[in-house]
């Protein structure tokens, strides 16, 4: 074969060589470093593999939301060695087949991890694929970890706000900071004077109806006896946490209409944000009655009258009072300068309703 049938052979055979996708879908309630070694492999041992997609699936475990998975999946994904994709998606065994179906020109590879030695495992693959004969370009590419570690140790690690062993079940990544932030819950042990609320599932009970076991909840069985030590603002070590604790205490004891409690998120580390002018300070996402707050530079009393501030708007969002607003400009006709006003009105008023109440104790 001389140079130029070698040179145009090769052209057509690059020309034939489809493009390979490899798909891995999950629950990742959340992520956890034995989900991120499962895409590391499997990129080791495929090197066709073009790019990866990882389908998020919807739902929520134990307070993790997909938002909170996806997010999770964008830190780690820089430190993967493919070109990666993270998609949210209803059922990621149907969007799999799905994605085969509507790509016919492509390969598609379908990720499913392993533990090494482990029938079960390989028992619910078996199952769960039990359809791919009818799509010619989906292959199944069954990646063995060892031991592998489950969504259900990284969750328990989160609840019992056990951030040395949540670090142990993630990747070795310089964002865990990050990734805690996201998945860790920040409000805890609500107890008003008639009912408690469950911070693990968010169910609820009165007081007289605890019978012995008071703090424990009938539901899921978490125990929600209250920190001992108490709170006061003033006291050495003071907490944040026991402060959005105390303030959530004080706005249901005073009629905010706030159960079920929102998901709070603290930013801690944005610089560029803490930089701008116009930076931003919190928000509230009514999609997953979430309330983040940006917290670098800023006096404690300030990040408290911000996390006041977007309570409100979840009592909004829990009467359904947010449904017509579709800007964010003040300036703009509508509903959001009413609602931003009684935010600011209502908000600044309970916070200082409430450090009055701690100050004349």
């Amino acid at each position: 074969m001389n140079s130029l049938t070698k040179v145009l052979v090769g052209g057509i055979l690059e020309a034939e060589k489809k493009k390979t996708t490899a798909i891995y879908g999950g629950g990742f309630k959340p992520p956890t470093k034995g989900h991120f070694a499962v895409v590391q492999k499997a990129a080791e041992q495929n090197p066709e593999i073009d790019d990866i997609i990882i389908y998020v699936g919807g739902g929520e475990r134990d307070g993790i939301t997909q938002a909170e998975s996806i997010q999770v999946w964008e830190l780690y994904k820089k430190y993967l060695p493919l070109k990666t994709t993270v998609e949210p998606v209803k059922s990621p065994i149907g969007d799999i087949l799905r994605y085969a179906k509507e790509h016919p020109d492509e390969e598609v590879l379908w990720i499913i991890g392993a533990r090494e030695n482990n029938p079960e495992d390989f028992a619910d693959i078996a199952s769960r694929t039990r359809t791919i004969d009818k799509y010619p370009n989906l292959q199944l590419r069954v990646i063995q970890t060892a031991g592998g570690v489950s969504g259900t140790a990284a969750r328990k690690a989160i609840k019992d706000n056990n951030k040395e062993q949540f670090f142990h079940l993630i990747p070795d990544i310089e964002e865990k900071e990050q990734v805690w932030d996201i998945v860790s819950p920040v409000i805890k042990e609500i107890v008003t004077d008639t009912d408690i609320i469950c911070d693990n599932c968010g169910w609820e009970w009165e007081i007289a109806d605890g019978g012995d076991d008071l703090y424990i909840c009938h539901k899921c069985g978490h125990d929600n006896n209250p920190n001992d030590s108490g709170f006061s603002p003033l006291k050495e070590g003071w907490n944040l946490q026991d402060a959005f604790v105390s303030l959530s205490k004080f706005m249901i004891d005073n009629g905010m209409n706030i159960k079920p409690l929102p998901k709070i998120k603290v930013i801690k580390d944005d610089k560029e944000n803490a930089s701008d002018l116009l930076g931003k300070t919190a928000y509230y996402n009514p999609n997953d009655k979430s309330i983040t707050l940006y917290t670098m530079g800023r006096h404690p009393k300030d990040i408290l009258r911000s996390f006041s501030h977007e309570m409100v708007h979840h009592e909004q969002n829990l009467e359904d009072r947010l449904n017509n607003i579709n800007t964010t400009n003040t300036n703009e006709d509508g509903d959001l300068p009413e609602i931003e006003s009684e935010a600011y009105e209502k908000g600044n008023m309970m916070l200082r309703n409430w450090e009055d109440s701690i100050k004349n104790v």
